[in-house]
């Protein structure tokens, strides 16, 4: 599987983006708000890989607790998939579990997005791309 981003926590989005650009990093979009997770979503180009910048408001429990523990961190790889409800009864079959079901993201064009959890890998997302 191809990694599409590398997710990354923050407690402060502009600062991060600015701190980001001073390392060469380009913003891709302006932020966006996916008030179904209640946070805010930036993406950032750096060299060849992708950084998606996340900030959680109040209401964000996962995304919020993840922050307090982790504080300004990555915490988790998206891998692409041509299906995702294949690759997820894969993922499921071979041990992992099912976070969060299959949901459009807004910041990824509405593409399907699933979050599942390995003892191996940790958290990890899977976006399908079409």
């Amino acid at each position: 599987m191809k990694i599409h981003h590398i997710g990354y926590l923050v407690s402060d989005m502009p600062k991060a983006i600015q701190n980001f650009e001073k390392m060469g990093g380009v913003l891709t979009q302006g932020i966006i708000f996916d008030k179904n997770r209640s946070i805010d979503i930036a993406f950032m180009q750096m060299d060849s890989y992708l950084l998606e910048l996340v900030y959680p408001y109040e209401g964000s429990e996962a995304v919020g607790k993840a922050l307090k523990r982790l504080k300004n961190a990555p915490y988790h790889l998206c891998f692409e998939c041509d299906d995702i409800d294949e690759a997820i009864q894969n993922f499921v079959n071979s041990g992992c579990i099912l976070v969060q079901e299959p949901e459009n993201a807004v910041a990824i064009n509405n593409q399907r997005v699933a979050f599942l959890y390995s003892s191996e890998i940790g958290l990890f997302e899977i976006v399908e791309i079409k």
